[in-house]
């Protein structure tokens, strides 16, 4: 096999101690090589960082999965100049134990002041922070992929942005996005809202299984549900 199908995401994309994940199932349908690089806990951010790290091996032919992450979940800096990001910030020790202030020019990750700037004022712009990492990045990315004869879908747990800060909840992922983002339709005329989410709570899939998310034995199913929805998408 001259081709890869390649996994990037968040905890959505990982499937704990099953012995095979659904896009393992994928890979072997379209007769891929698999290249599975979704963790626990990414961001967006995060994912695209994953992406870019693995671009130069990324080939014509190639199918990318994309699960992308929570919109609210963004990127900080710890103590130690790492990538963090807004998971699970508030039980973090990036920024416990410290009692210490920037002071003038000083650059302290580790402060009160950037923990707060974090929480108080990033995070109620993850709306806007979304569309910019998209706009930005990953729709040239796309753009790219498709000028190259790269395939590539994406997967989003909700098909609404958060609601911005105007009050508007109207912001869909095509209408900011358009339909270039390749979007995996899960959604249904009672919830339209929820997406991939809410795929998973309708048919019982969710929960009490290989890890937080999925039901133990379901993922050669999910794989086939996955199929339906994605197999437009690539072109060998």
């Amino acid at each position: 096999m001259d081709n890869t199908l390649w996994h990037f995401g968040d905890s959505f994309g990982c499937w704990g101690n099953a012995p095979k994940g659904f896009s393992e199932y994928l890979s072997e349908y379209y007769e891929l090589n698999f290249e599975h690089h979704s963790i626990e806990g990414n961001s967006n951010q995060q994912i695209l960082t994953n992406v870019i790290d693995n671009l130069s091996k990324i080939k014509k032919g190639d199918f990318i999965l994309f699960n992308w992450s929570f919109f609210e979940r963004i990127v900080y800096l710890n103590q130690y100049m790492d990538i963090k990001n807004t998971n699970n910030i508030l039980t973090s020790p990036d920024f416990k134990g410290t009692n210490e202030t920037l002071t003038e020019g000083e650059v302290n990750p580790y402060s009160p002041q950037y923990f707060n700037f974090v929480i108080n004022q990033k995070t109620d712009f993850a709306f806007f922070e979304t569309i910019l990492l998209f706009k930005s990045y990953v729709l040239p990315l796309f753009k790219y992929f498709k000028e190259v004869g790269i395939s590539y879908c994406s997967c989003f747990i909700s098909n609404t942005l958060l609601k911005s800060p105007t009050g508007n909840n109207e912001f869909d992922v095509e209408r900011i996005f358009g339909t270039s983002i390749n979007k995996v339709h899960w959604s249904n005329s009672e919830d339209c809202q929820n997406e991939y989410l809410g795929f998973l709570n309708r048919n019982n899939l969710f929960k009490d299984g290989e890890d937080v998310h999925y039901k133990f034995g379901i993922q050669k199913q999910l794989a086939n549900e996955w199929l339906k929805r994605i197999d437009h998408f690539y072109k060998k």
